[in-house]
């Protein structure tokens, strides 16, 4: 996405093209307890297996490579060695802070999908029902984030913006456990949703 728009547009692109991941939660969040409850874990898994496939047939028909990507192919002339193209990534110091800073992004939007659902139930003693209604609602605040922090990395730069996320995330975390009541839980958990968006 980020060679089809302009540098001044891109956090803006980059929320409207990745709003799908959402979409995509949203959904499943919804459709996959009625799916259980009626039918068991096993159809659930494969309606999303069988979706999945789906996915791969879109993805084939619809993605194309970048408008400049023939230029960049001729430009470059002698194609360089696998080997020697990781080399030099791999000795970058940017790539290694922004993959650190990544991973630990990562861990904190991680920790809250994988384990979500099974505090809702076990600690927090709600029904499979209710507990997957965290999802949807982690979903719906996360396509919210992408649009308005989007826009917001355009206008600010993408480090404020990261910033913002960190902060939403660690606020979701930790008033998830302080949290009383299914109303003020659902706040924390679109704090976790914007941060994540």
């Amino acid at each position: 996405v980020q060679q089809w728009v302009e540098d001044r547009h891109r956090g803006t692109a980059l929320a409207v093209a990745t709003m799908g991941s959402g979409l995509g939660i949203a959904a499943w969040s919804m459709w996959l307890p009625v799916v259980v409850e009626r039918s068991g874990y096993q159809a659930g898994w494969l309606q999303m297996g069988m979706f999945a496939f789906g996915v791969v047939v879109l993805n084939f028909l619809l993605i194309r490579n970048s408008p400049d990507h023939g230029d960049k192919q001729s430009k470059r002339g002698k194609k360089r060695s696998f080997w020697s193209e990781y080399r030099t990534l791999l000795s970058s110091p940017i790539l290694w802070i922004v993959g650190m800073s990544y991973a630990c992004v990562g861990f904190t939007v991680l920790v809250p999908f994988t384990f979500l659902n099974v505090y809702a139930i076990e600690e927090m003693g709600f029904t499979f029902k209710t507990a997957t209604s965290f999802f949807t609602v982690l979903a719906v605040s996360g396509i919210i984030g992408k649009l308005v922090l989007g826009i917001l990395s355009d206008r600010l730069g993408r480090l404020a913006v990261m910033g913002t996320c960190g902060l939403c995330l660690g606020f979701g975390c930790l008033g998830l456990i302080h949290a009383h009541g299914l109303s003020t839980k659902y706040i924390c958990v679109s704090l976790i949703g914007i941060g994540f968006g």
